[in-house]
């Protein structure tokens, strides 16, 4: 599905839609959200070729030193979430599932002309730093982000490093990071999620929607092999609550079809997964 921005409002919001590969190339898809009012048309809002995407190196982060060191892979940089603010900034999000990802939290330039932007490269943001494995207020595993209608990012950190391919770190535990997308600082204190809400060594914060007016989130929980939660945040009183039902359980009594392919329960995490995004 493609993309096409003309005029957005203030701190207009287009959410993933799609990420399509078709053969050796991926586009990126998405749909309008936020306050004011304006109008688009759809078509590609970036593109990458053959070869993956690549980072915005730098003198103290150089792409051969992180290549061979096993920080960088390039087949293992897969986005998985997308938002574009107002100012022509796609934020993205590339999940450490594997090792090899320098960066979890990043943006690229939308195209000046309001085209499709070729082979944009990824600017770790707010800054390397932020993105720093195994510095727990740094940023370790981004799936998912949300951006209000102030323009503040709510990012949304599962703590889990290399969950699948292994071994999994779980050395920084789940929470909430608010970054100011306009000035990329961070916006008072990171939210800490208790292990009851979100366990700290197996809890999957996958998905996030968020009530701008009430200023709470609802964030889908994908862990505990199977028994899946959904997560209410209270920004302004800085609490949370997990609520469970066996609805909310992964349905193991069938095989699932996807793109011509029959994956069987017995496949690795169909039969452990409960309910996905919001």
């Amino acid at each position: 599905m493609p993309l096409r921005r003309t005029a957005l409002p203030a701190f207009a919001v287009l959410t993933l839609q799609a990420l399509a590969i078709h053969g050796d190339h991926a586009f990126a898809a998405a749909s309008s959200s936020g306050s004011g009012s304006g109008s688009y048309d759809t078509q590609h809002a970036v593109h990458w070729d053959a070869g993956g995407m690549d980072f915005a190196w730098d003198a103290k982060h150089t792409k051969n030193a992180y290549v061979a060191s096993g920080a960088f892979n390039v087949n293992k940089t897969i986005v998985t979430g997308i938002k574009v603010a107002n100012k022509g900034e796609i934020f993205v999000t590339v999940p450490r599932w594997f090792d090899g990802v320098p960066a979890t939290l990043n943006k690229v330039a939308l195209a000046a002309d309001g085209g499709t932007a070729q082979n944009p490269v990824l600017t770790p943001w707010p800054s390397w730093d932020m993105n720093a494995i195994g510095n727990c207020s740094a940023l370790q595993y981004l799936q998912s982000m949300e951006i209000d209608n102030d323009g503040i990012m709510w990012a949304l950190d599962v703590g889990l490093v290399n969950t699948i391919g292994g071994p999994t770190s779980t050395t920084c535990p789940p929470k909430m990071v608010f970054i100011d997308t306009q000035t990329g600082d961070t916006v008072g204190d990171p939210y800490i999620f208790p292990n009851d809400v979100f366990n700290h060594t197996s809890g999957f914060p996958n998905d996030l929607v968020i009530d701008n007016a009430a200023q709470v989130a609802y964030i889908s929980d994908t862990s505990d092999y199977g028994n899946g939660a959904i997560i209410v945040f209270d920004r302004i009183n800085r609490k949370s609550r997990r609520f469970h039902d066996d609805t909310m359980k992964a349905d193991t009594t069938g095989d699932i079809d996807w793109s011509s392919i029959t994956y069987p329960q017995s496949s690795a995490g169909f039969q452990t997964t409960p309910q996905d995004g919001i």
